[in-house]
């Protein structure tokens, strides 16, 4: 099957998660960076500004990668772009997780944060699925035609 911009798998679903991720992004950056302003802790430790200072990059990270998803999801020729942003989005929330638990152990509020961590990790993954139909699609279209081109 030939795919062209109008019928691309994954087109909708990289449209939607990218809206929600910019959407994510920003909130997380916003609630990140208002936090910033109350005492990271009573005797000013550290590690935990270190950690709140990867939320704020992650958020960053998320809401680029949502625009620029939302942007490249018509594009058939930009399935690789997508992957590896997908990828990426996958294992920075990983990180945003994992941070998340260590923030939640030091105020006894992991149940809180995990399960906000586990359901800002529903975009990323949504995006990644959406850009390997894209991938597929690509790798199919070229098959048959050259340099990738719709016959």
């Amino acid at each position: 099957m030939s795919y062209n911009q109008s019928n691309a798998p994954g087109k909708k679903l990289l449209k939607a998660s990218g809206t929600l991720m910019v959407i994510f992004g920003a909130v997380f950056l916003l609630i990140s960076i208002n936090s910033l302003e109350t005492p990271v802790s009573p005797d000013g430790d550290k590690f935990l500004a270190v950690l709140w200072f990867v939320f704020i990059l992650i958020g960053v990270i998320h809401g680029v990668i949502g625009i620029v998803g939302v942007n490249n999801c018509d594009e058939l020729k930009k399935s690789k772009t997508c992957f590896v942003l997908g990828i990426s989005a996958v294992i920075s929330t990983l990180l945003r997780t994992l941070v998340g638990v260590e923030i939640g152990l030091h105020w006894n509020l992991h149940r809180e944060i995990l399960t906000i961590c586990i359901l800002l990790s529903i975009p990323p993954v949504l995006f990644l699925i959406g850009a390997v139909k894209k991938r597929i699609a690509e790798t199919k279209n070229g098959e048959g035609s050259k340099d990738g081109q719709i016959d």
